[in-house]
Parts: structure tokens; sequence; C-alpha cells
């Protein structure tokens, strides 16, 4: 498979889309809390950690595409 960066445009759309997924991951863990409920709490931990997880791979794969673009621009130029 191969690999292709994300454009900017895709990178703030997934990261929007995770942010907007945290929120269900808090409400459930909130839930979870005020119900007493552990099935709540369990479910709200984990989507949480998964989406806070895609969050910041999606920030690293911008951030390093970034700095490759960079360092790639600066040996050529130099």
């Amino acid at each position: 498979m191969k690999h292709t960066p994300l454009t900017e445009k895709q990178a703030k759309a997934q990261v929007r889309l995770c942010l907007f997924q945290s929120v269900y991951g808090l409400y459930w863990l909130v839930m979870g809390i005020v119900d007493k409920s552990w099935v709540y709490l369990i479910i709200g931990f984990v989507f949480l950690a998964f989406e806070l997880g895609l969050l910041f791979y999606t920030l690293w794969v911008v951030i390093t595409v970034g700095f490759l673009i960079a360092f790639g621009l600066a040996w050529a130029l130099s």
C-alpha cells in the first residue's frame, strides 16, 4: 500500500472530527461517573483513548511532513 501524505484541508478535517468525537467519549465518561455505571465508564474511557490517539497520530503525521519538506528545501537550496 502506497503512503500518501495528508493535505492541509484533510488534516484540518481529521482534527475537527477527532475533537468532535472526543466529546462523545467525555460524555460517556461523565455519564459513567454520574450514574455509577461501569459500562459507560469503560466505553467512554476506551473511546476517548482511541480518539485522542488518532488525534495525536494525525498531528504527528502533519508535523513530520512539514519538517521533511522544510529540511528537504533547506538541503536543496544550500
